[in-house]
Formats: C-alpha cells, sequence, structure tokens
C-alpha cells in the first residue's frame, strides 16, 4: 500500500505488455514458443487487475495479521499445551477466533478498495479489452464524464455506496454482537476458557465442586 495505484498499474503493465514485458523477455532468452497475453484477452484481463491488486495488498494485509498475532496472549496457548490441546485445535478454538476482528476488519478494507477501485483499472487496462474489466468506478466515470449521462452515474454511485455500507453495517453488527455479550452475575470469566457460573457457597456449576473449569479447547 505504500506505492500508488498508478505506479502499481503502469509497471504492472509493462510486466504483462506481450510486446515488452514477460513474454518478450522469454522470447529473447531462447524460448521462443512462450506466450503470455493475459492483458490482451477479454476473458483473461480481469485476472490481470486481480494480480496487481493482491500484490498491492499483501504486505498491508500482513501486517495487519502480524499486529493480530502478536496480541495473542502466550499464556492461554501454553495453558492449552499443558491440558493436551492438539496444534490445530489450538489454531481452531484460540488463534482463529482471536483472530476474527483482523478478519472482518481486512475484509472491510479490501471490499471497500475493491468496490472503489478505479486508479489501478486505468493505469493497468483502461477498462479495456472492450469492456471486459470495467469496474463500477470506471463505469461510473465513463456515464458521467465521458458520456454526460449523469444519471447514469449518479446510480452507479449511489450503488456502490450502499455496498460498501452495508458491508460497514455487517461488521458492525458483529462487533457489537461480539462486545455485547452480557456476562451473569457470579460467573468467571477467563480468556480461552467458557464461563462459569458459582454458586454461593462458590461451587461452579457444570464442574466438580471446587474443581478446575473446562477449558473450551477441551
Amino acid at each position: 500500500m505504500a506505492l500508488s495505484f498508478i505506479v502499481t498499474g503502469t509497471a504492472w503493465k509493462w510486466f504483462l505488455d506481450p510486446g515488452i514485458g514477460l513474454a518478450h523477455t522469454m522470447q529473447v532468452w531462447g524460448w521462443e514458443s512462450f506466450t503470455f497475453n493475459w492483458i490482451k484477452d477479454g476473458k483473461m484481463a480481469i485476472y490481470c487487475i486481480v494480480i496487481a491488486g493482491v500484490w498491492q495488498s499483501a504486505g498491508f494485509v500482513m501486517a495487519l495479521f502480524l499486529a493480530g498475532l502478536r496480541g495473542i496472549d502466550d499464556s492461554i496457548i501454553k495453558a492449552a499445551q499443558v491440558d493436551g490441546a492438539s496444534l490445530p485445535r489450538i489454531y481452531w478454538r484460540i488463534i482463529v477466533p482471536t483472530l476474527r476482528p483482523v478478519f472482518f476488519s481486512t475484509l472491510l478494507v479490501l471490499a471497500h478498495i475493491a468496490i472503489k477501485s478505479f486508479d489501478l483499472v486505468v493505469a493497468l487496462t483502461s477498462g479495456g479489452p472492450g469492456y471486459a474489466t470495467d469496474v463500477p468506478a470506471t463505469f461510473m466515470y465513463a456515464m458521467a464524464f465521458s458520456r454526460g449521462q449523469i444519471g447514469l452515474g449518479a446510480a452507479s454511485a449511489t450503488i456502490m455506496l450502499a455496498t460498501i455500507a452495508a458491508i460497514a453495517r455487517r461488521a458492525r453488527r458483529q462487533r457489537r454482537r461480539r462486545h455485547g455479550q452480557s456476562t451473569p452475575p457470579g460467573s468467571v470469566v477467563a480468556p480461552g476458557f467458557i464461563d462459569v457460573h458459582t454458586h454461593a457457597d462458590g461451587d461452579a456449576i457444570g464442574s466438580p465442586a471446587g474443581g478446575r473449569p473446562s477449558p473450551s479447547w477441551c
């Protein structure tokens, strides 16, 4: 994400161009039968956009997940290992649920970028060949500013806004549901453990009297 999408699109356009890019280089090196003309193929051109977009956003996504992994308490994982939890169960019951906010945040950011993607498409394919790589943002620009059909351009912008708002609302609902879970009075909550409701005499419901609560990964 440090580079502009214009720079990324231009660089990938040169790299994927059959006349000066990868295909030309391989043919110069002696592999004369090598062809790679995805950017000129109407059925494959959209995948060039996907490749460039993934390459552009991969570092940002990796940084988000690295920050999420660093936020996991090592004591929880060690407790699970002491209880005999296998590595797949640790990932499925501890690491993945802990990274759920990172998943939602990444999905929200990438969906927002994908929906309003304009500069990358313009720099790489300009919406072509034909209309093969036309996306909502380029369609809106073409209708509103190139063809003078302001109504279609405004409708496309409204649909984009509604889609992004729906994704954001879904993410907010999941966040409220996660943070809005109430803890009953007299319950003990520990990270990675199920809630343990206690009686007035201190015995836990669902576990032996005075016993240790069962971890959620068991």
